[in-house]
């Protein structure tokens, strides 16, 4: 018997991929498993769908509680987890066979807290981008991880992709009501973490809607980007002096990507002038330091000269007429 890994699902309005989402983890090489589906006040068939695999598998918990959003659902599924081993996954995607397997062995190898792997960003139209991932096995110490977490190159703020040791999650729950919470809650878990371990391999599938012009929309819930990034700063000036440089191109590639959101909504420049303002200054600020770092990809290094010459809002608007016409043909 190994260590009992609890999984965590969120299920929200999931229906049509739930199904893929719980036998990709129902059939993991790892056996010592449970899976806790929190059916967030779900409108569709999900709640449905989780009570009749819960009857089919002694394996799986359901709880059902009143929406509360994805930080409420997962913090829900920590409350009732009984695994020493945490992981979660997003009720519509999936994840590789032997990604649990292979993680939890690599955590025992080197005495880690949390593993990481890379991910298969999966397109509607079979396109797959293998993403956060490197060539090989990776140990890093608590400094070189957050390091690696802030530059995001191989490994990011998402908690998907990850396998957690639950005692780091003593006293510490996902901030509620926000989105983006994992950006803040990750520099935290990984500071109470000695040893983390990326496996240098793809398993956990993302599945993305390529044909959405507004999914990536800005709105005032997205002003928490700001704070979220605040606290990132303190936390660093505070705990890890040495990545200060690391954090501005955190706070680089946050500016320059949210900058380019507010460029591709009719009026959002004017109707977000204080954020986008905020987003101006601190891209001006780090883009030195982000422009030099040799992880940039090409795509990320143009997009970011672009918003720094001022010709983001043109390029924006012109990929969002793109995505529109390509939505169109594809009706």
């Amino acid at each position: 018997m190994g260590k009992l890994l609890s999984v965590i699902v969120p299920v929200y309005n999931v229906s049509k991929y739930l199904d893929r989402c719980i036998e990709s983890i129902l059939s993991q090489s790892y056996d010592d498993i449970e899976v806790i589906l929190v059916d967030d006040g779900s409108t569709d068939e999900s709640g449905e769908i989780c009570d009749n695999w819960q009857k089919k598998e002694n394996r799986i918990l359901v709880i059902h509680k009143m929406n509360g959003g994805l930080a409420s659902a997962r913090n829900s599924g920590l409350d009732h987890s009984h695994g020493e081993l945490i992981a979660f996954v997003d009720g519509d995607d999936s994840i590789s066979k032997d990604m649990y397997r292979s993680m939890i062995s690599e955590m025992e190898n080197d005495q880690a807290d949390i593993a990481c792997c890379g991910k298969n960003k999966i397109y509607d139209s079979g396109k797959k981008v293998v993403t956060q991932n490197c060539d090989n096995k990776m140990v890093f110490n608590t400094s070189d991880a957050i390091g690696n977490l802030l530059t995001g190159i191989s490994i990011d703020e998402s908690a998907c992709d990850k396998v957690f040791s639950k005692k780091i999650f003593d006293n510490i729950r996902f901030p509620e009501g926000e989105i983006n919470e994992d950006l803040v809650i990750m520099p935290i878990l990984f500071s109470r973490s000695k040893t983390i371990v990326h496996v240098g391999r793809p398993f956990y599938n993302y599945y993305q809607n390529s044909g959405s012009i507004t999914r990536s929309a800005y709105s005032e819930k997205a002003h928490v980007y700001i704070e979220h990034l605040l606290k990132i700063e303190s936390f660093v000036e505070k705990e890890f002096k040495e990545l200060k440089d690391d954090y501005l191109i955190l706070l680089c590639r946050y500016s320059c990507s949210l900058m380019y959101r507010i460029y591709s909504q009719k009026n959002g420049k004017k109707e977000y002038r204080k954020d986008f303002n905020w987003y101006k200054k601190s891209f001006n600020k780090s883009f030195p330091v982000y422009i030099r770092y040799d992880g940039l990809s090409g795509k990320d290094r143009i997009l970011s000269v672009l918003m720094y010459i001022g010709l983001g809002r043109p390029f924006s608007m012109m990929n969002t007429f793109r995505k529109k016409i390509k939505k169109d043909l594809m009706r």
